[in-house]
């Protein structure tokens, strides 16, 4: 499940929301803290006054270290070749499955209006 909201010149700000099954994976080594990782689907479409737009790819490869902070409340994973964050509230973990609630930030261009800078909410299901 995602959520971002679109700040688009004249019109304000407009959400967009939905979920995209089986949408990437990481593969996390307790060993090494390290992980690697790839989240990609496409966004549900949006009408923005009329004027259809089609879905937006989100996609992000990442790999790196990983750290669990704040009394084992937060996992963070640091891409190692940009040194972006991606921070996700650990909701419940067990051996075989994971639900974290984090921010992604992408930068995405949109025809018409130009390249814009999204904060995606992502809420992921991780399964073993």
């Amino acid at each position: 499940m995602y959520g971002t909201e679109v700040e688009v010149p004249m019109l304000g700000t407009l959400p967009v929301e939905g979920e995209a099954e089986d949408a990437g994976f990481y593969q996390i080594d307790a060993i090494t803290h390290t992980y690697v990782g790839n989240i990609d689907f496409m966004s549900e479409p949006m009408n923005i006054g009329g004027f259809d737009l089609p879905s937006m790819p989100i996609d992000l490869e990442s790999e790196g270290p990983w750290e669990v902070q704040g009394n084992d409340e937060v996992l963070v994973f640091v891409d190692a070749s940009t040194g972006t964050e991606q921070i996700y509230e650990i909701v419940n973990v067990s051996e075989n499955f994971a639900l974290l609630r984090g921010v992604l930030i992408l930068t995405q261009e949109i025809p018409v209006f130009g390249l814009y800078e999204f904060e995606v909410q992502l809420e992921l299901t991780l399964e073993k």
